[in-house]
């Protein structure tokens, strides 16, 4: 490559008298004699430095030098990005153990599942984006239910994500030291400045979930809907 620190040149010296080194130009000058001036070998002056040609008025001393090719730069390649949107899907079931109606409370602190979230943000501005969770009544097939008030998320630890798979930053999951019922929209996850960008997916775990089930539940099997909601600035 040109102008390389590992350049290596060769001069020949067949025709000169003279050879004379400048010191910090690496530039040999060769004294020619005008009675043996048949041919003029190339001296190369080494270093990122222009192309030039030098010629003094002493008589029969001509010097030539050529150092590092000069370039330049511009725009010469672009693209334009359109932003796109962002979608949602949820999949996977929390299942509940069955249980014997016994007259007294029942407080279920373990599920099957676990929750599987995948987040497509493709709108390219980095703005993030909100994750909420929020159930219905659980409902019988006729008119008993269990109150979505006692289905509540849980949430004490630093990162309750089982699994996270994120080509950028990952969003990260809000801390409930108490148990939240997800009657209402609850904050499970959440993307700040800059995170939770592209196509993305995160596992909850099933023991962040609980069920209450009241001491007069009739017997049968129930059945909830778990609505998410990802709310964001364009």
């Amino acid at each position: 490559m040109a102008g390389s620190a590992k350049e290596r040149v060769q001069h020949p010296a067949e025709d000169a008298n003279l050879t004379r080194v400048i010191p910090g130009s690496t530039l040999h000058i060769h004294m020619i004699r005008p009675s043996r001036f048949r041919h003029i070998h190339p001296l190369t002056l080494r270093g990122r430095r222009k192309l030039a040609t030098c010629a003094t008025l002493l008589p029969g001393l001509l010097c030539t030098a050529w150092g590092a090719t000069v370039s330049d730069s511009a725009h010469n390649a672009s693209v334009q990005l359109q932003g796109g949107s962002i979608r949602i899907d949820v999949g996977g079931t929390l299942r509940f153990p069955d249980q014997v109606v016994t007259g007294n409370p029942i407080q279920i602190t373990t599920a099957a599942g676990p929750l599987r979230v995948a987040i497509n943000d493709a709108r390219g501005s980095g703005n993030g984006w909100a994750l909420t969770l929020q159930s219905s009544d659980f409902l019988d097939s006729g008119d008993a239910r269990i109150p979505a008030s006692g289905f509540t998320y849980f949430n004490p630890d630093a990162n309750p994500l089982q699994s996270i798979d994120w080509p950028g930053s990952p969003p990260t999951a809000p801390h409930y030291n108490q148990p939240v019922p997800l009657a209402s929209p609850t904050l499970v996850l959440i993307a700040s400045l800059d995170e939770g960008m592209g196509n993305g997916s995160a596992t909850l775990e099933r023991r962040l979930f609980a069920l209450h089930i009241p001491a007069d539940a009739r017997a049968g099997f129930y059945r909830a809907t778990l609505t998410a909601t990802v709310t964001y600035e364009p």
